[in-house]
């Protein structure tokens, strides 16, 4: 589970200041994002389990037979999870602007 350092309040006001800049740079940070889902992104549980795994100087067998195979999971995603927060903020936006980016499908619900 991902921590988030902001509370809603201050993802739906830094939502509101990113959306001009979501606009002005849109098509330019989809091609970073294609990018990133075409080095990162899997369709199963299998290619995840492969990136983790490599992502972490192990084989696949070494992490399915792992107690921390979860963690090791999580502690992936978290870390794409970053690559992601990081395009954002190479576009001009703040960390609170670019988490709110990032979760505004899930604010009206946290």
């Amino acid at each position: 589970m991902i921590n988030i350092p902001y509370t809603k309040l201050d993802l739906m006001l830094a939502a509101i200041t990113a959306s001009p800049k979501v606009e002005e740079h849109g098509d330019a940070m989809s091609a970073k994002f294609e990018e990133l889902t075409k080095k990162v992104g899997c369709e199963n549980k299998a290619e995840l389990n492969k990136l983790v795994a490599e992502h972490n100087g192990i084989t696949v067998i070494d992490l399915i037979n792992s107690t921390q195979m979860e963690k090791l999971i999580n502690e992936y995603k978290e870390s794409k999870f970053q690559l992601s927060i990081d395009i954002f903020k190479s576009f001009g936006f703040t960390d609170k602007e670019a988490w709110a980016c990032m979760l505004s499908d899930r604010l009206e619900s946290m």
